[in-house]
């Protein structure tokens, strides 16, 4: 399972009472969904991340995640083993092998 925080740095859009999202946590939220489907929720999260808000997303769908974050935690047994950027995350041959078959 990898955990991927992508930030941008325009302000955060406003609702109600002057509040509004500043993280958004997102649990897998592309399993088990067709992928037309899925291509909509990612342009959906790049929406949301390009107006600012900070997105914690826990992802196994690792072409998903490659598309949306820009930085990357691997998770194994429960304990991070890898974390960089998604650019350092692709040139890591050796973490890419092992944990995310790409």
């Amino acid at each position: 399972m990898t955990i991927s925080s992508v930030t941008a740095e325009r302000s955060v859009p406003r609702h109600a009472a002057g509040m509004g999202p500043e993280v958004l946590l997102l649990d897998v939220p592309s399993e088990g969904l067709a992928p037309i489907i899925v291509q909509a929720i990612g342009s959906l999260i790049r929406t949301l991340r390009d107006t600012g808000v900070t997105i914690v997303l826990a992802e196994q769908n690792m072409h998903f995640c490659l598309g949306i974050s820009e930085d990357a935690a691997v998770i194994d047994k429960g304990h991070i083993v890898y974390r960089d950027t998604i650019a350092g995350l692709r040139a890591n041959e050796a973490i890419t092998k092992r944990y995310l078959a790409i």
